[in-house]
């Protein structure tokens, strides 16, 4: 995984939690509905991508950069979601959201200041 890559899949991520962020905020009709899905379903991502460094062939196939900026951005960005998936979209599910999109903004700006080295 490259920088560029890292980049992109970390902005994914933001642009992810700020949509569900948006959505609750909106409460457009069936809103409930569509922050718990997506809500549930960027936590098991999050997730998934956290647990494939705990193996083997995660940590020798990582490079220095996922070691370095992507799995610890995950890593924090999932740490904050400690809401159950399926419970109902609360004040505290989107406060867990905004924390995390704050620790993948962090991760990213050290990104963009090593790129710019």
């Amino acid at each position: 995984m490259n920088l560029h890559d890292i980049e992109e899949a970390l902005r994914r991520f933001d642009r992810d939690i700020d949509e569900i962020v948006e959505a609750y905020d909106e409460r457009s009709t069936g809103y409930e509905s569509v922050v718990e899905e997506k809500y549930r379903a960027i936590k098991e991502e999050l997730e998934s991508e956290r647990h494939q460094i705990d193996t083997k062939l995660g940590m020798r196939s990582a490079t220095e950069g996922a070691l370095t900026y992507y799995y610890p951005a995950v890593d924090d960005a999932w740490l904050e979601l400690s809401t159950k998936s399926g419970s109902a979209a609360s004040p505290k599910m989107i406060g867990e959201l905004r924390s995390a999109g704050d620790k993948l903004k962090y991760r990213l700006l050290e990104l963009s200041k090593r790129e710019a080295e």
